[in-house]
């Protein structure tokens, strides 16, 4: 059993299996319950992903906008937080599953338009998509978890009243 273990772990860590490449980068494209007879995605399929991707954007474009000049809540007088954004990790995997989202509209989009011919070989926005799914894949739940085992303190943090 460990020789299977071994053998295994020897496959997947030789120099060929660390590179991004796919025999069916149409796969990239389509829902995993999409019907295999099928070359096209369907177009609850594309929109659904240009609203995960839009969704992403305006939570993006929240955090970073000052929205006391829109006039619509009361926020606390320290502002400096948006001063110090960058430094969060929280909002640098925001930023990875926003790119990752928006990408992956990109390609469903591409998809759809060319009826599934575009997707025949691997390009480096497959690959880049592959990277940032991966990596926003493992970031955004650690991310999470991290922030509400060690950070949050209910109370010392302020949270903006949604109701």
């Amino acid at each position: 059993m460990i020789s299977a273990i071994v053998y295994t772990l020897k496959g997947e860590f030789k120099a060929q299996s660390r590179h991004l490449s796919h025999d069916k980068p149409d796969r990239f494209s389509k829902s995993q319950w999409h019907r295999s007879d099928s070359k096209t995605c369907t177009l609850l399929y594309l929109f659904y992903k240009w609203l995960i991707a839009a969704y992403l954007l305006v939570g993006m474009v929240v955090t970073l906008v000052d929205v006391r000049i829109l006039g619509m809540f009361q926020w606390p007088e320290n502002a400096m937080y948006r001063l110090k954004w960058a430094i969060y990790v929280t909002n640098w995997s925001s930023v990875i599953l926003l790119a990752q989202a928006v990408m992956s509209a990109i390609l469903v989009t591409k998809h759809y338009l060319t009826s599934g011919q575009s997707d025949q070989k691997m390009t480096k926005l497959h690959k880049i998509y592959w990277l940032l799914n991966n990596l926003g894949n493992v970031l955004g739940p650690a991310v999470t978890i991290l922030y509400w085992t060690t950070v949050y303190d209910p109370g010392k943090l302020w949270i903006l009243p949604i109701f």
